[in-house]
C-alpha cells in the first residue's frame, strides 16, 4: 500500500469512527440501512460544486454502509473547480463523476449528502413530480404557462421566508421552542390539507378523461 493510499485509508476510517461514536448518527444510520436494506448499490450525490464538507461526509458514509467505489459512485451535476478540492480527491485517491442532471434519477437509490432536494428544483423525483403532474393534467392548454408561472412564482416568493422566520425565531427563543413553533405549523397545514373540501373531492386522472373539454377559441390573425 503507498503512502497515500495508506493516508486516505486512516482519514476514512477516523470519518467512519467520528460517525459512528454519535448517537444520533448512529440511529440515522441504521435507518439508512433499513431503507437500503438489500440494495447491491447505491449513489451519492453531492451539490454542483462539492466541497470538502460534501466530500468527506460521502466518502466516511459508503464507507460505514459497506459500500464499495466502484459500485456505488459519488456523483455531481457540476464540476470540482477549487483547487484544494482537486487536490482532496487527487491525495485520497478518490474520485467525483460528473453525470448530467436529467441522469441523475436513473442512478437511484440516491443518498443526498450535505444537500436538500430543493437544491436541484424539479430535477429529482419527488412530491412535487406528482403534483405538478396532476398540475398539468387539470389545467386547459390555454392556460398551462400561466398557470405554471404563477405557481413558480409562488413556490420562489415562499423559499426565503423559512430562513428568515428560522432566524427571527432562534433569535428570540429557544431551538426547542423553534421546533415547537414549526412543527404546529406543519401540523395545522396538515390537517388543513385533510379536511379540506377542495383536495378531498379533486377528480382523479381517471375521471379527467370522462370530462369535457373545451374547444379551442379562435386566433385573430391581422
Amino acid at each position: 500500500m503507498t503512502a497515500r493510499r495508506q493516508r486516505g485509508h486512516i482519514i476514512h476510517s477516523r470519518l467512519a469512527a467520528l460517525l459512528s461514536a454519535d448517537p444520533a448518527a448512529r440511529k440515522r444510520l441504521r435507518a439508512l440501512r433499513r431503507a437500503l436494506a438489500g440494495a447491491p448499490r447505491c449513489t451519492f450525490l453531492v451539490q454542483n460544486d462539492p466541497d470538502p464538507d460534501a466530500i468527506a461526509s460521502a466518502l466516511a458514509l459508503r464507507r460505514t454502509l459497506g459500500f464499495s467505489a466502484a459500485r456505488s459512485p459519488i456523483v455531481t451535476a457540476g464540476q470540482i473547480t477549487r483547487p484544494e478540492n482537486q487536490r482532496l480527491i487527487a491525495e485520497l485517491h478518490e474520485r467525483v463523476r460528473h453525470v448530467p442532471i436529467e441522469r441523475v434519477p436513473l442512478l437511484a437509490p440516491l443518498i443526498l449528502v450535505d444537500v436538500q432536494p430543493p437544491y436541484f428544483g424539479d430535477a429529482l423525483p419527488s412530491v412535487a413530480a406528482v403534483i405538478i403532474g396532476y398540475r398539468m393534467a387539470v389545467t386547459p392548454d390555454r392556460l398551462t404557462g400561466r398557470v405554471n408561472s404563477v405557481a413558480r412564482t409562488i413556490a420562489l416568493c415562499g423559499l426565503p421566508l423559512g430562513p428568515l422566520s428560522a432566524g427571527l425565531l432562534l433569535g428570540s427563543f429557544s431551538a426547542r421552542t423553534t421546533i415547537a413553533v414549526f412543527t404546529g405549523l406543519l401540523l395545522v397545514l396538515c390537517v388543513f390539507a385533510s379536511v379540506s373540501s377542495s383536495i378531498r373531492n379533486a377528480p382523479s386522472l381517471d375521471e379527467l378523461d370522462d370530462l369535457p373539454r373545451p374547444e379551442a377559441s379562435p386566433v385573430g390573425v391581422g
